[in-house]
């Protein structure tokens, strides 16, 4: 018993004094009053254009500030951002004192998160804050410099996903996942995340359908707590039908669920869900049976109308392809004849297709 009192009395001084230390440790880093604004080095114009913004270019522009001091040796982590007079963004996070990034990225951030046109200059505005380890202390605003941005209307792009769900880890299945728009470096795209085995799908994210080392997977990404990690690093979802958006410029993913697809429609009378099936082979959502032409129909989500997606501009009766857009109206099935409704999801506006039954 004796050995025990003195082990207990141990423990507690010996966390007395590692309370103390912390303690200490806290009470050196400089009052907030007292940390130095960072200086922000000035940055030449950017000029963005079909070259320099492909994926391969690796053309890419440095910022570079002075290191941060908070008075004892921490763990600093910076913060670059964007601005123009009606839009601001956070454009690049480092632990180091440089921000290297890639034009395609910025392209992206002044268009899609500043607002300017593509093919258009503009000016933008950038300053950096640092923060001290997990606390809350940070450096005042560095000095603000501008420089000009000529932007550029890029093609859309794509990545892959490859996982459980394509056949088993097929990687020259990999399905697409397109961006939503040119340049944006923000992709989404809905799939049937299949069951591998343990209530999970398990899937990464990459710029080939091959294995060479640029495949993205659950480290990479800062997620929206709907994902876990496999043991092997692999992205994970629990099995089911969800819409995966994955911002490669700020790599953030998130994910919403589904609990169905489907369509409801004349063709019987408003009345019951035809339910629409994943094929990852040709990668869209087709209609359990067939529609007739002339038959108008919407696409829901959860088997209610609470969101639901229709008529957005369709291109012609005789190439039946269509681009539906939430709360649109009706969807008209064109020609004449019978049809398997294909739903290509993985793109910015959702398309619709046709396919003849035979």
């Amino acid at each position: 018993m004796k050995f025990i009192k003195y082990l207990s009395l141990f423990v507690a001084a010996a966390v007395a004094c590692v309370s103390c230390e912390t303690g200490i440790e806290k009470e050196q880093l400089l009052p907030a009053e007292e940390v130095q604004a960072l200086v922000l080095a000035e940055q030449s114009d950017i000029v963005i254009n079909a070259d320099n913004i492909q994926k391969d270019s690796h053309e890419s522009i440095s910022f570079t500030c002075t290191k941060a001091n908070f008075g004892v040796p921490v763990q600093v982590s910076y913060k670059l951002y964007f601005k123009t007079e009606s839009a601001e963004t956070l454009a690049a996070e480092s632990t180091r004192n440089i921000f290297t990034i890639d034009k395609q990225t910025i392209n992206g951030l002044v268009v899609n998160q500043l607002g300017v046109a593509a093919n258009e200059a503009a000016d933008v505005s950038a300053y950096v804050v640092a923060y001290a380890g997990e606390s809350d202390l940070c450096t005042p605003q560095s000095n603000l410099i501008t420089f000009n941005v000529q932007t550029f209307k890029a093609a859309l792009r794509n990545y892959y996903i490859c996982g459980a769900f394509v056949g088993g880890w097929k990687i020259d299945q990999a399905v697409e996942i397109w961006e939503t728009a040119g340049g944006s470096n923000i992709y989404e795209g809905m799939y049937n995340f299949t069951d591998q085995g343990d209530g999970n799908s398990g899937f990464k994210v990459m710029p080939n359908r091959a294995w060479d080392g640029g495949e993205k997977g659950y480290d990479y990404f800062e997620n929206d707590g709907q994902f876990s990690s496999s043991s092997d690093g692999n992205l994970q979802l629990p099995a089911g039908i969800w819409q995966v958006s994955i911002d490669l410029g700020k790599k953030t993913i998130a994910a919403k669920g589904y609990s169905q697809v489907d369509i409801m429609g004349s063709f019987d009378g408003w009345a019951n869900p035809m339910l629409m099936n994943y094929d990852y082979a040709s990668n869209c959502w087709v209609s359990a049976s067939t529609v007739n032409g002339g038959d108008e129909y919407k696409i829901r989500m959860n088997g209610g109308w609470s969101e639901s997606y229709g008529g957005g501009v369709t291109v012609s009766d005789s190439i039946p392809t269509g681009f539906v857009i939430e709360g649109g109206d009706n969807i008209r099935v064109p020609g004449s004849g019978q049809f398997y409704v294909e739903l290509h999801a993985d793109r910015t506006p959702w398309v619709v297709t046709y396919k003849a039954a035979e």
